[in-house]
């Protein structure tokens, strides 16, 4: 749970300065790291919550 792509995902996810594209951006990244093995199924979710408590706080 620990890999490259999954901490640089979290450090993005974590911004609160994010417009919406950029976080349409990294969703669609996430999508294809998660098809692709690059992250887990948990790990994509945990990034998806992170992302939707970002909004909730803005």
């Amino acid at each position: 749970m620990n890999n490259l792509t999954y901490r640089a995902c979290k450090k993005l996810a974590e911004r609160d300065n994010m417009t919406e594209t950029q976080k349409n951006e990294l969703l669609s990244s996430m999508d294809l790291f998660v098809l692709t093995k690059r992250i887990t199924q948990d790990e994509y979710k945990e990034l998806c919550t992170i992302m939707d408590e970002q909004k909730t706080q803005a």
